[in-house]
């Protein structure tokens, strides 16, 4: 018998990994403090890495769970002792903000079945070896977050995937969300992602804030802080230059927003962030 399922073509979910690594904690990572636009996936080999959420509770990141952290989460990180860590920077497109931030900003646990304990492995064996394969890192992280991404939806009831899935909250919006993700550098003006969907820039307006939560400038913001949080990690570029390509009107306007939604300066951002961070974790 043959069983079969037709994906729509529009409004697709997909991720795009940034970074994805495996080291050891230590004191180094103790104390550092996580705002980020982007999600994280942590699997630790043992036990001894703590997180501190932003009302005080402490989450142990128990080793037979892989650990997902939303976007905009707010935590301090503490280890007890010294323990191995995989981790995985990634930016997943079609899921709502204002799901995600119903989220509460709490870590979701994902049991670590075979498939991920034998992925982690994968990953951690090309990410130590002497010369590792950019593309085969990159291919076995993007496996080990739509694993435990698989996991964790399959535990939530429609009523919350509709609220999380932005294709599920308004098909509708897909081509002005299509344009929104392909030209973030581009003026985005209500009337023209409102005739791509065929809408009124009134209705669009009210559809887009009942799907995401936000209104089409808020998303659009959201979506080019992400994207230059990303290029501040993964380039060279300077600060300037990511601006301008960003869709900021000027290095100032942009350190402002970035500044109030990261709770850091653009480069203070880099500095914890980038190449010389200890374990860009």
């Amino acid at each position: 018998m043959l069983h079969r399922r037709q994906f729509a073509a529009t409004g697709d979910f997909h991720l795009r990994v940034l970074v994805a690594g495996w080291c050891e904690l230590g004191p180094w990572w103790s104390g550092r403090t996580g705002a980020s636009p982007l999600w994280r996936l942590y699997a630790n080999d043992g036990p001894g890495a703590v997180l501190t959420l932003a009302d005080g509770e402490e989450v142990a990141l128990d080793p037979r769970h892989v650990w997902l952290l939303p976007a905009g989460m707010a935590y301090r990180n503490r280890t007890r002792a010294a323990v191995g860590h995989h981790w995985i920077h990634f930016d997943p497109l079609g899921l709502s903000p204002g799901g995600v931030r119903a989220l509460a900003g709490r870590p979701l646990a994902v049991a670590l079945d075979p498939a991920l304990t034998a992925l982690c492995a994968a990953l951690r064996a090309t990410a130590c070896a002497p010369a590792a394969d950019d593309l085969t890192l990159r291919c076995q992280a993007k496996a080990l977050v739509y694993t435990a991404m698989a996991g964790w939806w399959s535990g939530l009831d429609h009523a919350a995937r509709t609220r999380l899935l932005l294709a599920a909250a308004d098909p509708g919006l897909a081509p002005a969300l299509a344009r929104i993700e392909s030209d973030l550098a581009a003026p985005l003006y209500n009337e023209a992602l409102a005739r791509a969907c065929a809408l009124s820039a009134s209705a669009f307006v009210r559809r887009f804030r009942a799907a995401t939560g936000l209104s089409p400038a808020q998303f659009v913001l959201e979506r080019r802080i992400a994207r230059a949080a990303e290029r501040l990690v993964m380039e060279d570029a300077a600060i300037d230059a990511i601006a301008d390509q960003g869709g900021f009107s000027d290095r100032y306007y942009f350190t402002r927003v970035f500044t109030r939604r990261m709770g850091v300066s653009p480069a203070a951002y880099r500095s914890g962030h980038g190449a010389g961070a200890p374990g860009r974790s």
